[in-house]
């Protein structure tokens, strides 16, 4: 029987105190820094008005999402090789077709780089891709261009009988991908991953303009659509089929330019990724490192780990502990552990996925889970549990105190239970990281000079 209610606000909020729903959130990663704060905020106030409820956030790791201690943190697990036989049996249709790809990732020969198939993700491109490319890339910079292979000759001739379908704009292969290579990079440095017709078509005539192109817009988004299909149309938003294709033409885009050029864009870049998306796009920096190693970690990678280093080299070990948490920006947390049916309260120090965090786990330089768990390694956690209780007192929930780590008293027990030797190890880290990569450039430049002297 329909109900004769009519929907207001009272209702609504009625309806919600029920607990019957479950609220999926996804994108959490995608939110901009500046905004983050409040939208923190704003759903910490809805979940504690309504939290009868379910719910769930998704986001790319590495997005801050540690920050909210009431939930339970967990992990989308890698496909198994049993996993990817049963999702290609049921993607792919064709009963051939399908037999060919699972003898590929049953090959033992492939299996350094199966990695790449545990992804659903990747594994559809990879799918996708099968006809014309039928192996697995060892790059991923190499997979992402067989994929980009794939959608541009999709409808050139695949299929027995087949046409290739006109391109109104009559460009080719390599002037799409001169086309997408600086989209990319403009429409990335202004942190855009969704563009509205009147975004695409201002920022594709700024392409044309640099690219020297003398077409039609509008043929142009067409072909870039409906031809190629390397654009999806999503209600009124336009966007690439998965944001990582975005991230491949940026990269290549970068990697294609004169050595004196690139300095710029890697900092226009990381400039705005660091304002825009928290998790600072490690597949991106994977396709820098891939692509144009030398340049990446000299303008780069090696100037930012640097950088870090002259901060932590201080004079006194209150200034290193108070200079590494102005870098980190951490917040304290406390939580209820229970562990052989005891509970106990622990203090956890949690961080603000910031650049630093970002590039320290990029470079594999240092496992941040010793700085979280040091209160309750070291022994200090204790004395933190009551400063920690002296400030809030007996609450519901548990909240995410961001001054505690600057009060000198929380420093002061940190520095006796020798926090900074932890800090130091950190730093030991970037100067073997440093090393390493500086070890790499030479060989390869070395490499480089031995062919040229032939």
């Amino acid at each position: 029987m329909k109900s004769r209610l009519k929907p207001t606000d009272d209702i609504f909020k009625r309806t919600l105190s029920t607990g019957r729903f479950l609220f999926l959130l996804d994108g959490y990663d995608e939110i901009f820094s500046t905004k983050k704060q409040a939208i923190n905020r704003q759903i910490e106030t809805f979940i504690d008005a309504y939290s009868n409820n379910n719910f769930i956030i998704t986001t790319r790791p590495g997005s801050g999402i540690e920050g909210f201690a009431r939930f339970l943190d967990f992990k989308v697990c890698a496909l198994s090789n049993d996993d990817v036989v049963q999702f290609t049996k049921k993607i792919v249709e064709d009963g051939e077709r399908r037999e060919r790809i699972i003898k590929i990732v049953n090959d033992p020969s492939n299996n350094a780089y199966i990695e790449y198939l545990r992804n659903p993700l990747l594994l559809s491109m990879f799918i996708m891709a099968f006809e014309n490319h039928p192996e697995i890339p060892k790059k991923k910079s190499s997979f992402y261009r067989n994929v980009f292979d794939t959608l541009y000759s999709k409808h050139d001739g695949i299929t027995k009988g087949s046409w290739p379908r006109e391109k109104l704009t009559q460009l080719e292969r390599d002037d799409f991908e001169k086309i997408l290579n600086i989209f990319s990079y403009l429409s990335l440095r202004e942190g855009h991953y969704t563009f509205t017709e009147e975004y695409l078509t201002d920022t594709l005539k700024k392409v044309k303009k640099a690219a020297d192109y003398d077409i039609n817009t509008e043929d142009l988004i067409y072909d870039l659509r409906t031809t190629i299909s390397i654009m999806t149309l999503d209600g009124f938003g336009y966007s690439f089929p998965h944001r990582s294709l975005q991230e491949y033409f940026t990269a290549q885009f970068i990697s294609d330019l004169p050595s004196e050029k690139k300095a710029k864009a890697y900092n226009n870049l990381f400039k705005i990724l660091e304002k825009s998306s928290a998790d600072h796009s490690f597949n991106f920096w994977n396709m820098c490192y891939e692509l144009d190693f030398i340049d990446f970690s000299i303008n780069f990678l090696i100037p930012q780990l640097k950088k870090f280093q002259s901060l932590l080299d201080q004079d006194t070990d209150e200034n290193i502990l108070r200079s590494y948490f102005r870098m980190l920006e951490p917040a304290i947390v406390l939580a209820s552990v229970e562990h052989n049916s005891i509970e106990r309260e622990q203090v956890r120090i949690i961080r603000h996925y910031n650049l630093f965090s970002a590039l320290l786990d990029f470079c594999n330089v240092f496992d941040f889970k010793q700085v979280a768990k040091f209160p309750i390694n070291s022994g200090a956690n204790d004395e933190l549990v009551v400063l920690f209780k002296k400030k809030h007192g007996k609450m519901k929930h548990r909240p995410i105190d961001e001054s505690l780590p600057r009060d000198s008293k929380v420093l002061d027990i940190l520095l006796k239970f020798k926090i900074v030797n932890v800090i130091k190890e950190i730093n030991r880290a970037i100067s073997k990281k440093i090393a390493s990569l500086e070890i790499e450039i030479s060989k390869r430049k070395g490499n480089i000079d031995s062919i040229l002297n032939l």
